[in-house]
């Protein structure tokens, strides 16, 4: 390599003009990182924080607390159904044996609210590495839910599988984002 070369590699530190100092691309804070999450989901709770049971709620929990207590409502005809979700049964359904219907409620939208704020955080930081993103188009997201829908569909709402998927899919869509196909 002749002097007059110059490095262009990640790993090198020179500068290439001796006379101007280093820059080096500035991390976002994994704190500021934290507080946006939690203002996502404090946004989610105003905006869907009503009292259980939520769309569907009644529903899950229902055939959750009768999955794991056969003795509760043992002649109602929907809990005597085949139990097409055992999955959430098994995940969450079981702490139905020691608390109320409405925590299991809580504790399951905190949840689904917490991956879907995490999945919805780094998507947003992926596409657009501003802080407060995250937590402008959350809003904007959950407005156009609100009054852009076509069938009366939702994302954020009660605790139901569909808001699990859809916070799966957003760190998945962040995933390809960041060019990271193995994960994703």
């Amino acid at each position: 390599m002749s002097d007059s070369s110059v490095n262009l590699s990640e790993d090198s530190r020179e500068s290439l003009d001796p006379g101007q100092p280093e820059i080096v691309p500035q991390q976002p804070s994994p704190g500021r990182g934290i507080v946006e999450v939690l203002l996502i989901l404090a946004l989610f709770f105003v905006a869907h924080g009503d009292l259980p049971p939520d769309v569907n709620e009644g529903h899950y929990l229902g055939k959750a607390k009768h999955y794991w207590n056969p003795a509760w409502c043992p002649e109602d005809h929907f809990l005597k159904s085949a139990d097409a979700h055992l999955v959430f049964y098994w995940t969450i359904g079981w702490l139905t044996k020691w608390l109320s219907l409405g925590s299991v409620a809580w504790i399951g939208r905190l949840l689904t609210w917490g991956l879907l704020a995490i999945g919805w955080f780094r998507l947003t930081r992926a596409l657009i590495p501003k802080a407060g993103i995250g937590l402008l188009t959350a809003a904007c997201y959950l407005l156009l839910l609100e009054r852009a829908h076509l069938a009366g569909e939702w994302v954020v709402g009660g605790m139901e599988a569909k808001g699990i998927a859809y916070g799966f899919l957003f760190l998945a869509i962040e995933a390809l984002a960041r060019n990271r196909w193995r994960v994703a």
